[in-house]
């Protein structure tokens, strides 16, 4: 009953949004699809020309269209914002290269980590495999990487995109960020569809897909070749799965295959994220319950389930999420973290219990720009302007999903994301893993909270007074 007033509470207020606000939604995207297509088209021409590189513009083309085919029946508004995305974050990705290599002198994130040791690793399983070949995954550790590596899977992944850029010209460094670029613009479809399966108003919904994808923490991430835009992909394709009310994976055996598969990938890109989706998925099948028994029947099964996959892989499990591996995993980030006398080192020196709090506090605004004046730096202020003018919606809709068990697996997934970036890693790489699920949140807070232009307008003159004294602060802390 609690909750059939809480979904007709969302309900109705969503009917905040007029209809002429729908057909303003409608208009601009049919306005904008075209515009970033067309735009993401030029700048991609005009890019392999530049860089005499034919296989960029084709990758570009393959994958625009490939995309397309996913998100063709979902409809007109799907469609619309696919294009759209794809097409500025086409563009985005080539700024973003140039300044990467204007400031850096490559285009590799600090002028080469771990992107540039993927596409290296790429190289050679393209170098080493012929065509006939490429399904010989389980040879890359010992051929490729060295054994126990972290990520085969993403070795893999770039490999294969090495072998395509080879076929149809030469491999350039950007088809991986195309690569990234399309999956931003299915997930903005995926955000977008689940927003509207939990009945919200249609311009919120797409509001949702754009700030999703388009903001800058995950535009920066998108710019690498980094795995984490895939890892956030497959999360979340799993908690759409499990939790829309379309037509997609409507029977058990579907979501439970797609699932399988889902961790299994996970697996080979990062095991930790792949068990807590595994959780997760199994968390939102206990909770999707119409009744009591029918919850105590799955809560059991699930039990007995989990005791028997610990049972028979207790010593991998270990492995996995022992305190012995996660403090070490925290040690590791303390020494990067720590010693430089910044912010950020005074938060993650802080010793446990009494870091918990300051970590997921810091961890709700970070990256906390320095003060600089840098396209980077700017950029990270508006994101971390925008997440300050957000934050008592995402509380409301966080304390929404908590009373409602049909947003509690929103929560969960959310939350998988977030407390690992938060209380041990801190690394603005990690922000995809939970962004698109707090964007959701946000917008559960914003349809609940019944005075939101009041507080709009109050939020904003309180942070335009308070935001030079917090610059200040932070030039003077860091």
């Amino acid at each position: 009953m609690r909750e059939a007033n809480v979904n007709s509470t969302l309900e109705n207020s969503t009917k905040n949004f007029t209809s002429s606000g729908k057909r303003k939604t409608v208009l601009s995207l049919k306005t904008a699809a075209p515009i970033a297509l067309c735009l993401g088209t030029v700048v991609m021409s005009l890019f392999a020309i530049v860089e005499g590189s034919l296989s960029m513009l084709m990758v570009y083309l393959i994958f625009g269209l490939g995309g397309l085919v996913f998100v063709w029946r979902s409809g007109d508004t799907s469609i619309r914002i696919y294009l759209t995305v794809y097409g500025l974050t086409a563009v985005l990705s080539v700024a973003f290269y140039f300044y990467l290599y204007a400031t850096l002198g490559a285009p590799y994130y600090q002028g080469g980590s771990d992107d540039l040791s993927y596409e290296m690793a790429g190289k050679v399983f393209a170098d080493t495999y012929e065509f006939h070949e490429i399904f010989n995954y389980g040879s890359i550790e010992g051929d490729v990487v060295q054994y126990n590596h972290n990520s085969v899977g993403y070795v893999y992944l770039v490999g294969l995109l090495v072998k395509l850029g080879d076929a149809l010209d030469e491999f350039h460094t950007m088809i991986p960020r195309m690569f990234n670029s399309l999956l931003l613009a299915l997930m903005a479809v995926l955000v977008f569809k689940y927003v509207q399966a939990i009945h919200l108003d249609k311009p919120l919904a797409v509001a949702c897909a754009f700030f999703s994808v388009l903001m800058p923490g995950m535009i920066y991430i998108a710019g690498f070749t980094f795995r984490d835009i895939t890892i956030t992909f497959i999360t979340f394709l799993v908690f759409y799965t499990w939790s829309s009310k379309t037509k997609f994976a409507r029977l058990l055996i579907s979501k439970i295959a797609i699932t399988t598969f889902s961790v299994i990938v996970l697996s080979e890109l990062r095991t930790q994220t792949a068990f807590a989706v595994a959780c997760a998925a199994l968390s939102s099948y206990v909770v999707y319950s119409r009744n009591r028994w029918t919850f105590f029947a799955k809560f059991s099964l699930a039990t007995i389930l989990v005791s028997l996959v610990f049972y028979q892989y207790h010593e991998f499990i270990s492995d996995i999420i022992s305190f012995e591996i996660l403090e070490r995993y925290s040690n590791a980030y303390i020494d990067i973290r720590g010693g430089h006398g910044s912010l950020t080192s005074r938060v993650f020196e802080t010793p446990f219990p009494a870091g918990i709090p300051i970590r997921l506090a810091y961890g709700l605004f970070a990256p906390l720009p320095g003060f600089s004046l840098t396209l980077l730096h700017l950029l990270f202020l508006l994101g971390c302007f925008v997440s300050l003018y957000f934050i008592l919606f995402l509380f409301i809709g966080a304390f929404q999903s908590l009373k409602s068990m049909k947003y509690l697996p929103l929560l969960i997934f959310a939350s998988i994301g977030f407390l690992p970036f938060a209380l041990i890693t801190g690394a603005p790489r990690n922000i995809p893993s939970y962004w698109p699920f707090f964007v959701i949140l946000v917008g559960i807070g914003y349809c609940k909270y019944p005075k939101y232009k009041t507080m709009n307008k109050k939020a904003f003159i309180l942070i335009v007074c308070l935001f030079p004294i917090a610059l200040i602060g932070l030039f003077l802390i860091r």
